[in-house]
């Protein structure tokens, strides 16, 4: 199968959408931030496409993971996408901050009642704001 960060972004997006109007926040929050990998992954891909394998969705250079790491800052997506592409992105308003410093995918296995509404809120604003930095970099020819 091939690799479509896009796509994947997107669909996580309206899945989690769907499931914040029923108020299932656990999940919906889950579908954010797989969402905010997928399209912070593209945006890397756009930015320095040799960085990720299109066949395997893995960065060629292993120096950090393919998710959010809030344990490890050296392993976090954000982080190195905030450290490696600040300087080519500081007019095309790059998030200061990590949205995700409290998501972790194996928040999969929690009990729902620990993750609320507030905590969806906060992830589904960082998922929109990288959503429309894509948009963005994509309109303005700066990744194709």
């Amino acid at each position: 199968m091939k690799i479509d960060f896009k796509n994947a972004a997107e669909r996580h997006y309206r899945d989690g959408e769907l499931l914040y109007t029923h108020s299932y926040w656990a999940n919906a929050d889950q579908f954010y931030g797989l969402s905010s990998e997928c399209i912070l992954k593209r945006i890397i891909a756009g930015l320095d496409p040799s960085s990720v394998d299109q066949a395997t969705g893995d960065f060629t250079n292993r120096k950090h993971r393919k998710h959010f790491d809030n344990h490890d800052s050296s392993k976090d997506l954000w982080s190195y996408f905030s450290i490696t592409f600040a300087g080519r992105l500081a007019q095309h308003s790059l998030p200061s901050v990590n949205g995700f410093s409290d998501w972790d995918i194996f928040q999969r296995y929690v009990h729902e009642s620990y993750i609320d509404q507030h905590r969806a809120d906060s992830h589904r604003l960082a998922t929109i704001i990288l959503h429309e930095l894509f948009d963005n970099l994509f309109a303005n020819g700066v990744i194709q």
